[in-house]
């Protein structure tokens, strides 16, 4: 009996890419901000060079733009081996990758903007009749603005991942593939230690000390602060390193019998994070635009001819401490963040139907565990949040009520409206840091997701024609977001991308001219090709609106032919400050006897998921072509020739532009065809036309 030597193969894959994005700003450069009246004092204080700025205003388009240059290298080296012995390969290797991450980009260094606010009815909630932005510029009341200083840090990635796989024939009829793959995705740092690393709610504000308890004998004691990576015993990564990133897999093929093969599998994986890790608050530092002494209730008069009056603040690092952003709001990373996984699995039958005929049914799902998400940190307790709220029987005015301020004439908070404001509201004293303003978690392992399909597919090959039909039916429902945070509810809705249905039919047919032709005629008339793809899918979910209660269904039948296509009654009760219900005006105008929906008051939190899956937006039917020929110029050399035509019916549908879904606008539950154009719809009819030369 003889046995087959191995054959083992080395090989090492190295490489390095650079990738550069951004946008030009240079249109705006050199612009002397004076010429608009602005002081010079505060033109030259302005960091990195002149600029024409950048202008908002809420409703209308924006002014201004400000130039942005991100460069990610990234050095990669992958060793494997593979191994062949009989009816067994095995392999091997490391997946390592090491990338440099280098933000240049300026940000909008100075920005001044406008809403509705100082020109609407209540300064508090918009509403459907009153406010402009622009007559509130006009007013001189601008309120937003910054100027931005940001650092240009350098973020580190570096990444290794060992995997193994075996592919093993047991027999004729079943084969098993298994593998492990474990990936070291280190939280970033950054070159030179430029970058936070959470916030300790337990340490002592060193602003406690200076205020006076003579005077305040309620605050509590002030604690929370920032904390920065590599400083003060604290680790350099953005995060703690999670090693469990363990990822089996299996696969097996088994033939039933000659016409019929089961397939099934299961596997984990482990997903990247985004770039929530990369927070440089401290050694970034925005001048913020103090608009209002009174936390917004009434702005500053003629703001706008010195917007910055105290000056440009310059970053100072961590040299700060738990100081670092006091009278302000921040985003900060959870330090002990994991990496989030996904399992996914698929059961199968693949059956011969005749002999050019093959039909497969799968059941393929997956299942999301500790998805990144974020929450809101710095919010009033629940039983204060309760006792603002109409709708248990509270009243804002308690919130909202305005008490001395502690924090007034403080030295840490200069620059911020909290150091001359006299008063601030009981909600922000009664936060659980009062010092900062509203602080949001990133990179929490709250989410989750469902994912259920029923996967189908049927092709057919003859000698003219190959076909290939798909169908799938599908559900994706995710929790990831807070309905209420402070409760800890979160939402359980169908994922924003959901689609119920898909159906792909594509074929590709030799044509049937000329086949007898010969000589040149031959070569340019036959031997042409035609492939055909025909998709339609269900539309997306409707995102409702978040501050509303859903009292009665209110879908129209929907004509997508129209101009104006209203999906929603806009049937709209608003609950108002003064404690009152009434009728939204464009309600009235509408004929409506009952609401469909009543706009909840303010501190009352969210009642509806993300998206109803009652109410779709526009699916989609497209029919794209092409045609094609290759031809021999001589043994050596062949033109190709193609003809592409995309969406050949030049349809139209508005695909991913959502109906309005604020309650507080005319248009509320309706899409204006006229105002959507790609990507929120499909793009018109595109042709394409390609020569190419192949040796």
């Amino acid at each position: 009996m003889s046995t087959l030597s191995p054959t083992v193969i080395f090989n090492v894959r190295s490489s390095f890419s650079r990738y550069i994005e951004g946008s030009r700003g240079d249109a705006n450069a050199g612009f002397d901000l004076t010429s608009l009246g602005f002081p010079k004092k505060l033109v030259d204080q302005l960091p990195y060079g002149a600029f024409f700025g950048r202008y908002t205003f809420a409703d209308y388009i924006s002014l201004g733009r400000y130039p942005s240059n991100n460069i990610t290298n990234t050095f990669t080296v992958h060793p494997t081996v593979t191994r062949i012995r009989g009816n067994k390969t095995f392999k091997a290797g490391v997946d390592m990758r090491w990338t440099q991450y280098s933000t240049q980009s300026y940000g909008n260094v100075f920005t001044l903007g406008a809403t509705r606010a100082f020109t609407q009815r209540d300064y508090l909630r918009a509403d459907e009749l009153s406010g402009n932005s622009i007559a509130s510029w006009l007013l001189g009341t601008p309120n937003s603005g910054s100027i931005n200083y940001n650092v240009f840090p350098i973020f580190l990635f570096p990444y290794t991942a060992p995997w193994a796989q075996l592919d093993w024939k047991i027999s004729r009829k079943l084969t098993v593939n298994a593998g492990m793959r474990v990936d070291y995705n280190l939280p970033p740092a950054e070159r030179f230690n430029r970058m936070n690393r959470g916030f300790d709610p337990t340490v002592v504000s060193p602003l406690d000390k200076q205020i006076n308890r003579a005077q305040f004998p309620e605050l509590p004691p002030l604690r929370g602060g920032m904390q920065f990576a590599g400083v003060n015993g604290v680790p350099r990564r953005a995060a703690d390193v999670y090693p469990h990133t363990y990822q089996p897999r299996i696969g097996v093929a088994y033939a039933l019998n000659p016409k019929t093969v089961l397939r099934g599998g299961w596997g984990r994986y482990y997903s990247n994070p985004n770039n929530d890790y990369l927070q440089t608050t401290g050694y970034s530092l925005t001048t913020p635009f103090v608009f209002s002494a009174n936390e917004s209730r009434t702005p500053v008069n003629n703001k706008i001819n010195d917007p910055f009056p105290t000056g440009v603040l310059t970053p100072y690092g961590n040299d700060l401490g738990p100081l670092t952003y006091v009278g302000r709001g921040f985003n900060f990373v959870n330090p002990k963040f994991q990496i989030p996984l996904v399992e996914q699995f698929s059961f199968g039958v693949q059956r011969l139907v005749f002999r050019q005929a093959r039909l497969e049914v799968t059941y393929s799902g997956s299942r999301g565990k500790n998805l990144q998400n974020s929450k809101v940190f710095n919010e009033d307790a629940v039983e204060v949040r309760d006792r603002c709220n109409f709708m248990l029987g509270g009243n804002p005015a308690y919130c909202d009520q305005s008490l001395p301020n502690p924090f007034r004439g403080l030295p840490a908070l200069e620059g911020t409206s909290w150091f001359d404001s006299v008063t601030l509201s009981r909600g922000q004293l009664l936060r659980p840091y009062p010092q900062f303003g509203a602080l949001t978690e990133l990179m929490r392992n709250d989410g989750s997701n469902f994912y259920n399909s029923l996967q189908s597919s049927f092709s057919v090959r003859t000698k003219r024609t190959n076909l290939l039909a798909n169908y799938t039916l599908a559900k994706n429902i995710e929790r990831n977001s807070f309905l209420d945070p402070l409760r800890g509810v979160l939402n359980s809705s169908l994922a924003a991308y959901d689609r119920t249905h898909r159906i792909v039919v594509s074929a590709v047919t030799p044509l049937p001219f000329f086949r007898r032709a010969t000589g040149w005629k031959g070569r340019m008339l036959k031997g042409w090709e035609n492939s055909l793809i025909l998709q339609t899918q269900s539309g997306r979910p409707w995102p409702l609106p978040g501050n509303v209660v859903y009292l009665k269904e209110a879908r129209l039948p929907i004509d997508w032919k129209q101009a104006r296509i209203q999906a929603v009654a806009p049937c709209v009760q608003r609950w108002n400050e003064n404690n009152t219900v009434t009728w939204q005006r464009f309600s009235q105008e509408a004929g409506c006897t009952e609401p469909n929906f009543l706009i909840t008051p303010r501190f009352a939190a969210r009642l509806t998921p993300l998206t109803d899956g009652r109410l779709r937006l526009q699916g989609t039917r497209s029919i794209d072509t092409s045609f094609n020929k290759t031809t021999a110029i001589n043994e050596r050399y062949r033109v190709q020739f193609r003809a592409e035509v995309f969406n050949l019916l030049n349809s139209f549908f508005v695909s991913n532009a959502p109906f309005n879904n604020n309650p507080e606008d005319v248009n509320f539950g309706s899409v204006i065809k006229a105002a959507v154009s790609a990507p929120n719809s499909n793009y018109p009819r595109q042709v394409q036309l390609a020569v190419k030369l192949i040796w």
